[in-house]
């Protein structure tokens, strides 16, 4: 079909390429993922042949690591967690758990597949935001519509 055609049909369902709002809910496939990673790498520390005081040292880090990245990333409860994506032509904007909105741009490349997107962005102080969006996160239109948009505009500015 002829990229002409595909936006002429995008524009007759009411899709506008230069605007884009999304609210994120917590994913359960995100924190199962999570749980499953670092329940591996603790197995790998219990199995290894370090001496005990090192796997219990490196064993509590990676229970840490794992607390403090539900709490932003899953629960989206750490006040720079991104609860929603705004995008209006030619800008980028975030709003965070702390109620700040903030300016961003999209740096590096954006990850589109049936189940996941990845975009991160980049405020102006050099804060960076990764959000990982999997389908049980947002509704699944509106899952359909940001991969439509991303993989229509590629993402970068």
């Amino acid at each position: 079909m002829h990229s002409g055609m595909v936006i002429g049909h995008m524009n007759e369902l009411g899709f506008n390429r230069s605007l884009l709002d999304f609210d994120l809910d917590v994913s359960v496939t995100l924190g199962s993922l999570h749980l499953i990673l670092h329940a591996t790498a603790i197995a790998a520390i219990v199995l290894s042949v370090l001496a005990l005081y090192l796997k219990v040292t490196i064993g509590l880090c990676i229970v840490l690591s794992l607390v403090l990245s539900l709490y932003r990333y899953v629960l989206l409860r750490h006040p720079r967690s991104v609860l929603a994506i705004r995008y209006r032509e030619p800008s980028w904007s975030l709003r965070l758990r702390s109620g700040e909105e903030v300016s961003v741009r999209i740096s590096g490349q954006v990850l589109v597949t049936s189940f996941l997107l990845v975009v991160n962005f980049v405020d102006d102080k050099g804060r960076r935001f990764a959000v990982p969006m999997f389908r049980d996160s947002i509704s699944a239109e509106q899952h359909r519509r940001d991969r439509v948009f991303f993989n229509m505009q590629g993402g970068i500015e």
